[in-house]
C-alpha cells in the first residue's frame, strides 16, 4: 500500500496535471496539514522565498510522520545539492537511485524499488516490472 501510494503520487507529480482523476485519487490517502503544520513549513521555507510543494509534505507525513525540517526534491536539487556540491558531482547526485551505485559499500537506506527514467528495478539493480515491484 505505501510503495502504491508513493507511485501514485510520483506520477502524479510528473503530470501535475488536475485533469488526472486517477493520481488525484492517490492524494486522497494522505493526511492533510493542519494549520500548525503548515505555519512551521513556510517559517522555515517562506525565509527562502519558496513555495511549499504541500504534496510532499503530506507524503512524508503518511510515511514517518510530520517534520518541517524535510526538504523536498523542489528544494533539494536546485538549493542543497547545488550548494554542497562540486559542480562535476550534480548531475549524478540529482537522481537519487543512483545512490547505490555511486556509494557501492557505504551505509544506505535500504532500497526495494528503484525508477530510473521509468524503468523499474530491484535492490540488487535487477529490472522488474511494475506488479513485481509491488509485490518486493
Amino acid at each position: 500500500m505505501i510503495l502504491k501510494t508513493i507511485c501514485n503520487f510520483i506520477t502524479y507529480k510528473k503530470r501535475k496535471s488536475l485533469s488526472s482523476r486517477q493520481s488525484i485519487r492517490a492524494l486522497d490517502v494522505l493526511p492533510p496539514l493542519n494549520s500548525e503544520e503548515k505555519s512551521w513549513v513556510k517559517n522555515t521555507f517562506g525565509k527562502l522565498g519558496l513555495k511549499p510543494y504541500w504534496e510532499d509534505y503530506r507524503v512524508f507525513k503518511h510515511l514517518v510522520g510530520f517534520d518541517s525540517r524535510y526538504v523536498p526534491d523542489d528544494v533539494q536539487i536546485p538549493y542543497v545539492i547545488k550548494s554542497l556540491n562540486p559542480p562535476a558531482h550534480i548531475l549524478a547526485l540529482e537522481h537519487k537511485g543512483l545512490y547505490p551505485i555511486l556509494y557501492k559499500g557505504m551505509n544506505l537506506p535500504q532500497t526495494l524499488v528503484v525508477c530510473i527514467n521509468g524503468v523499474l528495478f530491484d535492490a540488487e539493480m535487477n529490472i522488474v516490472s511494475a506488479t513485481e515491484a509491488l509485490n518486493l
